[in-house]
């Protein structure tokens, strides 16, 4: 069963535009932990036009998940949501939804890459 809201999630291809959107949601979600663990935050948005999309709730943006679909295995690369719309369980939903996707297309899904 799908919770109330989810219905309302979509993703849309990530364009040049979304650079300064991208940079936001990594600054928001991670600046903290890169500073923790390699001691800078580089200040740059990680935003790959090939894979990401830019996750969509009732006409805003929310956050980016990237996703580099290969024909042997998915890697989930990214998945950040701006705080006010964390703890919903909608990142859990999108989730879920990569893994019935990637199991609809026979392909494992990966959450570190393997070369």
């Amino acid at each position: 069963m799908t919770k109330p809201g989810m219905q309302n999630i979509s993703l849309r291809a990530a364009t040049s535009d979304d650079e300064a959107f991208a940079l936001h949601v990594m600054e928001t979600c991670m600046r903290v932990y890169a500073e923790q663990t390699w001691g800078s935050w580089n200040g740059r948005a990680d935003l790959d036009l090939a894979f990401d999309k830019i996750i969509h709730l009732a006409g805003r943006d929310i956050g980016i998940i990237g996703v580099d679909r290969r024909s042997d295995c998915w890697f989930l690369d990214k998945l950040y949501l701006l705080p006010a719309y964390q703890n919903q369980g909608l990142g859990s939903y999108l989730l879920r939804r990569l893994i019935k996707d990637a199991k609809l297309a026979q392909v494992v899904l990966r959450l570190a890459f393997w070369r």
